[in-house]
C-alpha cells in the first residue's frame, strides 16, 4: 500500500507548490466483475479495472477538485496542480477552518478476502444463473431479474497536515427480483445477500426464497385504514435508517434542512429504536478504518 500512499503525497505536494493553502488526495485502484440478469437470462456481463487520483485543494476556503484516471507519479502531480488552479478561481469560503489532523486509524479485520480478490467472471456468472434455476425450481412461472458482482479495491489517502492512511477491501453481492403473473394478479419479491468474503456470502437459495415470497403475495388485498403495529423487514428498515442518517449529516444541519436541528441530547424516537454509527465492525459491509 506504500506505493499508493506515495502517489497521494506527491499529489498533495504538487497542489501546495502550485499555491494551495491546504490539500488532500486519494488514490485508488481495483477491479470488478458484474453480471446482470433479466427475464431469466443473462442480459450483460462486465469486467473492469481502474486506477485514479483525486485531489481537493483550498485557497481562502475556496475548493478546487480534480480527478483523473491513471495512478502514476506524473498523473498525481498533474492532479495536484489542476486542483490548486481550480481552487484559486473558486469563491472564497470564510467558514472554512482546517482539514483533518493526523490521528490513529485502527485496522478493521475481515474487510479483505484474497480468494474473492481473484474470483473469475465465470464464477460470478454462475452465481447469477444459479438463482434463476433455484427460483424456477419453486415455480416455472417465476420471471427473474437481478445479478451478481464481486469487487477488489486498494485505497490510500493523505493530506498536507500529515495524515496518511491506506486500506484494502473486497465485496460481493447476489440478488434476485422475482415476478409471478397470473392474469391480472402479480406477486413480486426481492432477495439479496452481500459480504466482504466468500465464507460469509450466501450464494445459493436467493432465487428460491424470492420466488417463495412472490407466491405469497399473489392474492393480496387492501386493508382498511387503521393504526396498526408494523414490522419492518431489512430493506424497509434500511430505507428508514438511511433517512435518519441523512438528516443527521453536518451539511443538512448547517444548511438548515434537517428536522434534527436543535435536537442534540434529546430523544427523537421510540425507546425501542437504537441507532449506532460504528465503522469498526469486523467484516461490516460499510466498515472502514475510519478514514474513508
Amino acid at each position: 500500500m506504500s506505493d499508493l500512499l506515495k502517489l497521494a503525497e506527491i499529489a498533495c505536494d504538487a497542489a501546495m507548490r502550485a499555491g494551495a493553502e491546504f490539500a488532500d488526495a486519494s488514490v485508488d485502484e481495483g477491479r470488478g466483475v458484474s453480471v446482470s440478469i433479466e427475464k431469466n437470462a443473462i442480459q450483460c456481463s462486465d469486467a473492469r479495472q481502474w486506477a485514479r487520483v483525486s485531489v481537493r485543494a483550498f485557497v481562502k476556503g475556496g475548493t478546487g477538485w480534480f480527478s483523473g484516471s491513471g495512478a502514476s507519479e506524473e498523473a498525481a502531480a498533474e492532479a495536484g496542480r489542476s486542483a490548486a488552479e481550480a481552487a484559486k478561481a473558486a469563491e472564497p469560503d470564510p467558514d472554512f477552518v482546517d482539514l483533518v489532523s493526523p490521528a490513529e486509524f485502527p485496522e478493521v479485520p475481515g474487510l479483505h478476502d484474497p480468494r474473492l480478490a481473484e474470483i473469475s467472471p465465470a464464477v460470478v456468472a454462475q452465481w447469477a444463473v444459479g438463482n434463476i434455476d433455484s427460483a424456477r425450481a419453486v415455480t416455472d412461472e417465476a420471471i427473474v431479474s437481478g445479478g451478481a458482482s464481486a469487487n477488489w479495491n486498494r485505497w490510500a489517502f493523505a493530506n498536507n497536515l500529515g495524515v496518511a492512511v491506506a486500506q484494502q477491501t473486497t465485496a460481493a453481492s447476489v440478488s434476485a427480483h422475482v415476478v409471478i403473473r397470473r392474469g391480472d394478479d402479480v406477486g413480486s419479491f426481492f432477495e439479496w445477500d452481500s459480504a466482504r468474503g466468500l465464507a460469509d456470502l450466501e450464494v445459493e437459495g436467493i432465487g428460491a426464497r424470492a420466488a417463495s415470497e412472490a407466491l405469497r403475495y399473489l392474492g393480496s388485498r387492501p386493508v382498511k385504514t387503521a393504526i396498526l403495529p408494523v414490522v419492518f423487514g431489512p430493506l424497509a428498515s434500511d430505507g428508514l435508517m438511511m433517512g435518519l442518517c441523512a438528516a443527521a449529516s453536518a451539511e443538512e444541519i448547517q444548511r438548515n434542512r434537517s428536522f434534527l436541528i436543535g435536537k442534540r441530547g434529546e430523544r427523537v424516537a421510540s425507546e425501542a429504536v437504537t441507532l449506532v454509527d460504528d465503522p469498526l465492525i469486523p467484516g461490516g459491509l460499510s466498515s472502514s478504518n475510519g478514514a474513508c
